[in-house]
């Protein structure tokens, strides 16, 4: 029940119910109360969530195939450029969420300020795509379990039941549950990744069993980047390129602050301070992460393409178990664990709100839209439906199975990036020609438009490329083809299926696109949230430190 006259002005920050706006004929949607979300999350556990979002399986188990194929130099390359390029997004997104803080995030903003159709079909590709995700992680998760597991064929089934049973636990229990696991995960994930940076670099200086001092050894030899089906420059330049799909496969759900607006407290003040702390923790954590596994293992390693379907394939355990540290590999791998864990979680939580904006607007059936205090239930258990795809793995194998959900999800990912750089472009061009004051958009990114047009132009290269050597001759493979292209496909079928349902017209023109309905006007909560900073200057340097995490 919604809270009443002071009570309502006492308890906004914590339980403020958040309605879905009717702005036009696409939401009208009559689901009532029993439809509202919450703002749960606080700005600490959203901060954490950028940082979440991104840490899974991909870099520890991805990271290999991507150092094997385009080798230290060329995975270094690969992994700054999509780095750059998902930060743009995320600068994007941060720009319209801190204007329009409403239910559907990005989804919203695709419908409203693109196209409907783009909206409609990305609703739909982020939760194809984040419940393919979260069974990819259950999938990933049993896969470093078989490092300790010798019969891991015969237990593996057994596995994948133990973690769907405790993803799906948690999913369902609530926002709360889901904010307060992810942000003590979160500081527990960092801490190992901190420490595992500094084991690296002691690795790399011989203060190990071994003594052997390795520095840059293996940039010389077998060198600083890997062939790819042709000898000479051009092998080398396809090695990097080639790997771009799988280093995104480590960014998947970096985007998922962008669909927790609505359930953020003070989404105008948390969403870009989130945003801004992103870039240093991929520049310190992925970026120099890359740069010193590429030091620790050449790319000739065999484990590393190791198609067992076990965690020995990660480049991390590989380093560590060359290194002659006993225990350390299996600690790692541990740990490894908790990290595609948290992953699948975040995937299921963003899968769940993509469901039910698509059901706010009468894009999904009505019943996916229903809350039980602020939870959408019906969302969550449909997303939790998914997990079960995890079992395919027991009768294709394990490396196979994570290998296809490795390509389709980060394929969709980068469909995702460039329906919200496009939106940004066309929510900026309306603002300047409704003569939008700056003051009326609370946050605003350097760079901008360049930003949005980077991650634009990349995405769509990287989206019609990224399956290049299927078409060299000798090298074709209907599995290969379908996987690189198959989401192309289905976001083409989705849109050409709303404009033959709904044929909703043309684009808006830029003086009506509609930039107004939903934003929730706060003025009278953020200048008591400026006093209040003003008094306790002391936050300034707890968030000084929580950047550092």
């Amino acid at each position: 029940m919604e809270a009443t006259g002071s009570d309502n002005k006492k308890t906004s920050a914590t339980s403020e119910t958040v309605s879905e706006v009717r702005h036009d004929k696409e939401a009208q949607v009559e689901v009532g109360d029993k439809a509202t979300l919450h703002r749960v999350l606080t700005e600490r556990q959203v901060a954490m969530m950028a940082l979440v979002g991104t840490f899974g399986t991909g870099f520890f188990l991805a990271s290999g195939k991507v150092l094997a194929t385009g080798g230290p130099a060329g995975a270094l390359i690969s992994y700054t450029l999509i780095g750059t390029v998902s930060y743009a997004m995320l600068a994007s997104l941060a720009e319209m969420a801190a204007f329009a803080p409403i239910p559907g995030g990005f989804i919203t903003y695709a419908t409203r300020w693109l196209h409907p159709a783009a909206g409609f079909a990305l609703g739909w590709m982020v939760v194809l795509y984040m419940g393919a995700g979260a069974a990819g992680e259950v999938v990933a998760t049993s896969v470093l379990v078989s490092y300790w597991d010798d019969n891991f064929a015969r237990h593996q089934a057994a596995y994948i039941t133990a973690f769907t049973v405790a993803v799906a636990a948690i999913h369902l229990s609530g926002l709360r549950v889901f904010g307060i696991f992810e942000y003590y995960s979160g500081i527990i994930k960092v801490l190992f990744m901190l420490g595992l940076l500094l084991m690296g670099v002691v690795v790399n200086l011989g203060g190990v069993p071994n003594h052997d001092r390795l520095g840059f050894r293996y940039w010389r030899d077998p060198g600083a980047f890997a062939p790819f089906l042709f000898a000479g420059a051009k092998g080398r330049f396809l090695g990097w390129f080639t790997t771009l799909p799988w280093s995104a496969y480590s960014y998947v759900g970096i985007e998922a602050i962008g669909i927790a607006v609505a359930e953020v407290q003070h989404p105008r003040r948390a969403i870009p301070r989130a945003i801004r702390s992103v870039f240093a923790r991929i520049a310190c954590f992925y970026i120099l992460g890359i740069l010193l596994v590429g030091t620790l293992v050449p790319y000739t390693e065999p484990r590393l393409l190791s198609h067992t379907g076990t965690g020995a394939q990660s480049p991390w355990v590989i380093a560590l178990s060359s290194a002659g540290l006993r225990g350390w590999p299996s600690v790692a791998n541990a740990f490894f664990l908790l990290y595609s864990f948290s992953a699948c979680n975040t995937a299921l939580y963003v899968g769940s709100r993509a469901l039910h904006a698509l059901a706010m607007r009468g894009h999904a059936p009505r019943l996916f839209a229903l809350t039980q205090g602020g939870r959408p239930w019906v969302a969550n258990l449909a997303l939790t439906a998914f997990l079960p795809l995890a079992y395919m793995a027991v009768s294709a194998g394990a490396a196979t199975v994570f290998g296809w959900f490795l390509n389709i999800t980060a394929l969709t990912s980068f469909i995702t990036w460039l329906i919200i750089a496009l939106t940004y472009l066309r929510f900026r061009a309306a603002c300047t020609a409704q003569n939008v004051p700056e003051m009326a958009r609370p946050y605003r990114h350097r760079g901008q438009p360049v930003l949005a047009a980077w991650t634009a132009g990349w995405s769509t290269v990287v989206i019609l490329a990224n399956g290049w050597f299927v078409f060299i001759k000798g090298n074709w493979r209907t599995a290969d083809f379908v996987v690189r292209y198959v989401n192309v496909a289905v976001m083409a079928a989705l849109v050409f299926f709303y404009l033959v349902w709904k044929r909703p017209g043309g684009f808006v023109p830029l003086k009506d696109l509609d930039l107004w309905s939903g934003r929730r006007e706060e003025e009278e909560e953020e200048g008591e949230e400026r006093e209040e900073v003003k008094k306790k200057d002391w936050r300034r340097v707890v968030r000084v430190v929580h950047a550092c995490f």
